[in-house]
């Protein structure tokens, strides 16, 4: 995918590693398989990946939706998977102030380009819960219907990477 930011350390387990694991799953009874990360969007692979998974099993793509590109959403979109876009807010008062300067335009973009695409409602938003003001949660709810998101989940902040580090 020319135009993508990509880091071959960032792939760990090969292609055909990956979809061996989707082949044992596979076989659960109505199974599902979250493709989570880091950043998932950062595989060369993930179309490959995903399309495959999507063959066999109930797919979730969980991502920030920053790195969608139109390549990426054109090939991702269309696709029978659920996309779960970390999304902290309904503005970017809110979220940047979780995820940094500029992330909420970005993801923005990201559902934006997916359900141009093909994903429309099949895009949710999980909203991790670390303190953001309370009248964002009816503005959040409120943001989700305008845009046609499949859901909005709410998530309580695991101590974990550098979630531990800044746990207050």
């Amino acid at each position: 995918m020319a135009g993508t930011h990509h880091s071959p350390s960032c792939d760990g387990l090969s292609t055909s590693d990956v979809k061996g694991i989707v082949d044992q799953l596979s076989t659960v009874p109505d199974g599902s398989i979250a493709i989570t990360g880091g950043e998932p969007l950062l595989r060369r692979d993930i179309v490959e990946i995903a399309r495959y998974s999507a063959e066999r099993i109930k797919t979730i793509i969980s991502t920030n939706a920053t790195l969608v590109t139109e390549e990426l959403a054109r090939g991702l979109g269309a696709l029978p998977v659920i996309f779960q876009v970390s999304l902290d807010g309904a503005s970017a008062r809110v979220h940047d102030a979780v995820r940094g300067a500029g992330a909420f335009e970005k993801a923005l973009a990201g559902i934006r380009l997916l359900q141009a695409h093909g994903a429309g409602a099949k895009v949710e938003v999980c909203r991790t819960l670390v303190g953001q003001p309370d009248d964002d949660f009816d503005a959040l709810l409120e943001f989700g219907e305008r845009l046609g998101l499949g859901g909005i989940r709410f998530l309580f902040l695991a101590r974990l990477g550098r979630a531990e580090d800044n746990f207050d």
